[in-house]
């Protein structure tokens, strides 16, 4: 019954409402809690432990009951006994707090082995509740100075023993008085288990098929109470603040759940052997009252049938009489109907008229025989009439007579009738107080039959508890079966995940054996890159070194002819602007790629760093998997001696269980045997049996106890092995996946490299025959040109006598600058990705051009005034030469900085992968293939 009680509810309502139906359900055998559930200082403890609070009031009715029970029988009638304990649930622990806050332990089948208290009167009770509740363990909060942080439970349980009918009811219950702690957050009090306990009441309410019990000792502690055998009540607190709304709905919200939570209620009755003797003795008695019965029944039942049959030989005597009597009367009335043959029908009807009707006919004929006025004729008619008249008169005293003595026999007959209805009553009477004897010793009979079918079920359903006993040990042996089967199965799937592991780590070594390659191969092109950086820089150096003293030389043989020629150098420079202005715009081009290959730079070495972080992740990942194979087979050596062990215990455990269950059951049996072969011996044996209920209900209790340890301990190993399994599934998984990933980036780099130099190697070598050709025909153009040079030269050699000498020197000195140009610009395209060489080659092509135009300015004054105006128109024909020779050689490096462009972009695409790791590797190799594709192209 629900019910919501406001400020103004007294504790005796309270009570009168939840506590006085559980400590009712007390006192017949029925196991009751109630406890109290609520935020800290709504209640909780003024209404459970109060002066006038629940657990006083309890203790008070119990008491009442008790006193009432003595007072009403006899010592011998009525006997009982009760003990209190107190404890208390602090941080999953639980304590006696009538013992000195002894930690105790807690068994499904015996529960708390707390210290229990014999008391005999409510002050005794109250005592102790006052001991136990100044030793609870408080914290000062907020909302009560000394509130409670832990569960308080006080336990009554209270033992009768009854004699009702020379019956002795033995009958045991437990009421546990709760009190539990503030329902806050977790978060500020720190008391998991009421989330626990809410978890429990919304599960019931739910009717789910598996309920968490095990999650917190209280739960466990008070399963009996929470969908189970016992009458629960509950009482949620709650403050009337608004500032605690969420803590209100929270307590409303458990109490809803609670609500429809059902428990089956049972009786906690046993029978004693005494018992099981009245009871035997009282089925003999009414078996013997019933007999007895019964032949008393049948004698009245056969003097009643010899009743009945005399009365019906009477009975049919008299009616044979009352029969011939009607004979006779119709007799003598046919025989009168044939001695008057002419009276009419009308005197035949009037024959049994009396007398007074007779005469009223006469009369009527002698008046209408006045009528006739022949007196002659009447006298014969008169003297007929008188006649009939005599022989009506005696008819009519033979009927009289014959009346008389039918009215005799019916008066006679009315007798019988009188007798036998007085028979029949007399005998209803007696079969009436014969059934309803019969009936009492019927019921007496069924009452008696309805025992011993009791026995026969209680006996009956020991043999099944028995029979139930061994099918659980044959189902512990397929457990067992079944844990070792999975047991091997796993050992099966470590040794699988071993190999694999063992695989993944060979595959492993391969791959860090290419990282390691390329590391090399990098190393080796780095070394080569040096190599031919250090033979350019000498080069360059030697260059500079022999363009400086062949300058020396110049200026020293030019210096006086320098002065005639500045106006031409003025008509030059001009010219010379433009060509630095294109050159400025080459410059330029050369700085901003100079700059994307210090970019390129930078991003190889970030590159190598990754594929070093890369290197020494593999080399922590080796290691760390070495470690945890090497744990993996610890504990699977530790998991296997445990097995081992565990198994041996279980065998040994199960043999000897079962050995003594089949004892048992050999024993049980041949008692059984003996109670069908001697059905007189039924009471004893059922006493030997009932005997026998305590220690198999213990046995039992034990076996169900074994069976937890072994089902709680095999859900543990089976968990850790799952887990373990999951675990290793997972590592296996993802270093699968990781390798799957890895090899897959490794072939599509691959197979990208090898595209990406394949068609690089081609474009290479299709620009570099292009730019041959090209240079070819240019350095055509030039030699033709040249030897146009030197034909006019040759055809002023009389004008020049003195200065073909040097102009032969100078023109072969432009040669050979020509060729070392050639073999720059090709160095240039080698080093295209250096940014040193290139700047050197830039200043190469910068100085080689100033002696160009040295060399052509010094031309120029040699060759005179009178051909200046063609050797102009030839300088400017070769600096136009020079300068498309600089155009094509800038769009043959732009054309190679675009190829270049597009690879990298399609590198660095195919390289985009989740994790830097991955990154590094790809990057690296696209770089390295740009390096090997430019030492293809040198």
């Amino acid at each position: 019954m629900d019910r919501a009680f406001d400020w103004t509810a007294s504790q005796t309502d309270i009570y009168t409402a939840l506590g006085k139906k559980v400590v009712d359900g007390i006192t017949i055998g029925l196991n009751g809690t109630i406890f109290a559930y609520g935020q800290t200082g709504s209640g909780k403890t003024y209404t459970m432990a109060n002066e006038q609070g629940i657990i006083p009031r309890c203790i008070d009715d119990l008491f009442s009951f008790l006193k009432a029970k003595t007072d009403q029988l006899t010592r011998d009638e009525f006997q009982s006994e009760m003990h209190i304990s107190y404890v208390q649930l602090y941080q999953e622990e639980w304590y006696d707090l009538l013992d000195g806050n002894v930690k105790l332990q807690f068994r499904t089948s015996t529960g708390l082995n707390s210290k229990r208290f014999k008391v005999t009167s409510p002050a005794e009770a109250l005592k102790l509740l006052s001991e136990g509740w100044n030793a609870r363990k408080t914290a000062e909060t907020r909302m009560n100075r000394a509130s409670s942080r832990s569960h308080c439970v006080f336990v009554i349980e209270l033992t009768t023993e009854e004699l009702v009918d020379d019956l002795a009811e033995r009958r045991t219950s437990k009421l546990h008085l709760v009190d539990l702690a503030g329902s806050e957050r977790i978060a500020q009090t720190g008391v998991e288990s009421l989330t626990c306990l809410a978890r429990v009441m919304r599960q019931l309410s739910e009717k789910k098929s598996v309920i968490s019990y095990r999650d917190s000792k209280l739960t466990l502690f008070l399963k009996d109470s929470l969908g189970g055998k016992a009458r629960t009540s509950i009482v949620v607190t709650v403050h009337s603040e608004k500032s605690y709304l969420t803590n209100i709905i929270s307590s409303l919200q458990f109490a809803r759940d609670c609500r429809t939570i059902e428990n089956h209620l049972q009786v906690n009755m046993k029978i004693t052997g005494n018992t099981v003797m009245a009871l035997s003795n009282k089925v003999n008695n009414l078996n013997q009252q019933f007999q007895d019965a019964q032949l008393e029944y049948k004698a009245m039942l056969q003097s009643l049938q010899e009743e009945n049959e005399a009365f019906k030989r009477l009975t049919l005597k008299q009616s044979a009489e009352i029969d011939a009597l009607k004979t006779k009367l119709c007799f003598e009335d046919e025989r009168l109907a044939l001695q008057t043959p002419k009276t009419s029908a009308k005197r035949r009807r009037t024959l049994y008229a009396s007398s007074e009707e007779v005469r009223r006919s006469v009369e009527r004929t002698r008046t209408r025989t006045l009528k006739f006025d022949d007196e002659e004729e009447v006298a014969p008619h008169v003297y007929i009439a008188e006649k009939n008249m005599a022989s009506f008169s005696q008819e009519e005293n033979k009927e009289n007579d014959l009346e008389i003595e039918l009215n005799y026999h019916r008066q006679l007959i009315e007798e019988k009738n009188q007798e036998i209805l007085a028979l029949k009553d007399q005998a209803n009477a007696v079969q009436a107080e014969a059934q309803i004897r019969a009936e009492s010793l019927t019921k007496q009979l069924e009452e008696g039959r309805r025992t011993i079918g009791w026995l026969e079920r209680n006996n009956l359903e020991m043999t099944k508890q028995n029979a139930n006993l061994i099918k659980e040990k044959q189902s512990i042996e397929s457990q067992l079966m079944d844990v070792q089967s999975a047991h091997r199965k796993t050992m099966e799937l470590l040794d699988d995940q071993t190999q694999a592991t063992l695989q993944l780590r060979g595959k492993n070594e391969q791959l860090e054996n290419q990282i390691e390659e390329f590391r090399v191969a990098h190393k080796k092109t780095a070394a080569t890159l040096d190599k031919e950086k250090h033979l350019n820089e000498d080069q360059v150096k030697a260059l500079r070194e022999e363009h400086r003293k062949q300058t020396q030389k110049l200026e020293s043989a030019h210096q006086q002819k320098l002065e005639s020629s500045i106006k031409e150098k003025q008509a030059i420079e001009s010219q010379l602007m433009e060509v630095q202005s294109a050159h400025r715009k080459t410059m330029e081009l050369l700085h901003d790629e100079t700059q994307a290959t210090s970019q390129l730079r930078e991003k190889n070495e970030q590159l190598e760093n990754q594929i070093e972080e890369f290197r020494i992740a593999q080399e922590k990942t080796a290691a760390a998997l070495v470690k945890e194979k090497q744990l993996n087979q610890d504990q699977l050596k530790a998991l296997r001696e445990e097995h081992h062990k565990q198994t041996q215990k279980l065998e040994s455990a199960h043999q000897q269980e079962l050995e003594s269950s089949v004892k048992e059951k050999q024993a049980i049996e041949s008692q059984l045997m003996e109670v069908q072969s001697a059905h007189t011996k039924t009471a004893a044996l059922l006493k030997d049996q009932i005997q026998l209920t305590p220690q198999l209900r213990e046995k039992n209790e034990q076996l169900e106890d074994q069976i937890e340890e072994l089902r709680v301990a095999h859900e543990r190993t089976v968990a850790a092995l799952d887990k373990e399994k999951q675990l290793n599934r997972d590592q296996v998984k993802a270093l699968r996946e990781e390798h799957r990933k890895q090899t897959q980036k490794l072939e599509s780099a691959h197979q990208q490299e090898l595209e990406s130099l394949q068609e690089r190697q081609a474009l290479a070598t299709r620009l570099h025959e292009q730019s041959v050709q090209e240079w070819q025909k240019k350095l055509d153009t030039i030699n033709t040109n040249y030897a146009d040079q030197d034909l006019e030269k040759k055809s002023l050699a009389s004008q020049l006598s003195s200065q073909r000498h040097d102009l032969q020197e100078a023109l072969d000195r432009n040669r050979s600058l020509e060729v070392e140009r050639r073999d720059l610009e090709t160095k240039i395209m080698a080093l295209e990705r250096n940014e040193e060489n290139v700047k050197l080659a830039n200043e190469k092509i910068g100085v080689l051009t100033k002696e160009l135009e040295e060399t052509k300015k010094k031309l120029t004054s040699e060759v005179g005034h009178r051909n200046t105006a063609q050797k102009i128109h030839e300088m400017q024909r070769l600096l136009t030469e020079k300068s498309e020779l600089k155009n094509q050689l800038l769009a043959y490096q732009q054309t190679l900085a675009k190829a270049n462009k597009e690879l990298l972009k399609a590198g660095l695409r195919q390289a985009k992968l989740p994790s830097p790791q991955s990154d590094a590797p790809t990057t690296s190799r696209v770089t390295r293939a740009q390096s090997s594709a430019n030492q293809s192209k040198k």
